[in-house]
């Protein structure tokens, strides 16, 4: 039996979703960013989770609490850039950061 690539898969959905957790996980990995690790960003999330508990006994607060949210996170959105790519790149192909760069 030939196996499918993982897009493939996911386009069936049959990609198991703690499969899709752990590949996504490791791509965090692989951008090597500290904003960008799948432990930081729980953390971040857990916070954020938090505030909108908060926030849902007193829906007063909401606006404060997206802005506090965007203002917050803003780092991790700068993260997700061209170099995060080209750190993927090389740790999936072995290239040097010249080499993908040209990529």
């Amino acid at each position: 039996m030939i196996e499918s690539p993982p897009n493939a898969a996911l386009a069936r959905g049959t990609l198991a979703a703690a499969t899709a957790v752990a590949q996504m996980g490791q791509l965090l990995r692989e951008i090597g960013k500290p904003q960008l690790q799948p432990e930081n960003l729980q953390d971040r999330a857990q916070g954020a989770l938090d505030q909108a508990q908060n926030t849902a006994q007193n829906p007063a607060d909401l606006k404060a609490m997206v802005s506090r949210a965007l203002g917050q996170n803003g780092d991790v959105v700068k993260a997700a850039d061209r170099d995060a790519l080209i750190n993927v790149i090389m740790n999936r192909t072995g290239k040097s950061r010249p080499e993908a760069e040209q990529s």
